[in-house]
């Protein structure tokens, strides 16, 4: 055998057996994506109905349940809007918020690693190497594999249902940051969107004004 093809084989070897160097399938690093704290909530118009009628105290209008109809209102200049307007700024005002927070656009896969997280597993390699020590320290032991307890994760995925703060945030928020300081835009760009965030004051925020469980 030849000194080239003799390096070439243990090259394909050190690769085989480098964990760094074997691909990873997406889903295993889906199933690793976990929130900071343990609760996610998330921001939608959608079945929240009409926020003039609710924020207000307008005359039903059921077209504004469908999100197109309620941004084509929004986006007119009259005093209907001004009107909310107002009142978004008022209610936003009232939280007190100070600073940037982490928003993200729903992606219903990455969504629901959140409700059934897996832990990536260990590379096969790890695990041989794993039973060699276990077998020196105690070559008379069992032959069956002992495993760790599985870590246990618990995340709470809520959805809010208050049209006041699910507006303010969607309106506000520019692409994954939400400033305290940052005006209303309507447009369906921005209250067409699902948005989902785990940051602290936001979950609080969403408890507090009304929310329901999205599992």
């Amino acid at each position: 055998m030849s000194s080239k093809t003799q390096f070439q084989q243990r090259l394909n070897a050190s690769r085989t057996n480098n964990p760094f160097s074997r691909r990873t399938s997406t889903q295993d690093l889906l199933n690793t994506v976990l929130p900071i704290h343990g609760t996610v909530v998330r921001f939608t118009m959608q079945s929240l109905g009409d926020p003039f009628y609710r924020l207000l105290g307008h005359p039903l209008n059921k077209d504004y349940a469908e999100i197109k109809s309620l941004a084509s209102a929004l986006w007119q200049e009259n005093e209907a809007v001004e009107a909310i307007t107002a009142a978004l700024d008022a209610t936003w005002e009232s939280y007190d918020l100070q600073g940037a927070m982490t928003v993200y656009p729903y992606n219903n896969k990455v969504f629901a690693t959140f409700k059934d997280p897996q832990p990536m597993p260990e590379p096969p390699k790890v695990e041989e190497e794993k039973e060699e020590e276990d077998k020196k320290k105690n070559p008379f032991g069992s032959s069956a594999k002992k495993r760790t307890a599985e870590p246990v994760y618990s995340v709470e995925v809520l959805r809010s249902t208050d049209p006041a703060l699910t507006l303010n945030v969607l309106a506000r928020a520019r692409s994954q940051v939400l400033l305290a300081s940052a005006p209303l835009v309507y447009g369906i760009e921005y209250i067409g969107r699902t948005l989902y965030t785990d940051d602290p004051r936001l979950v609080e925020l969403a408890q507090a004004t009304g929310c329901l469980s999205d599992e």
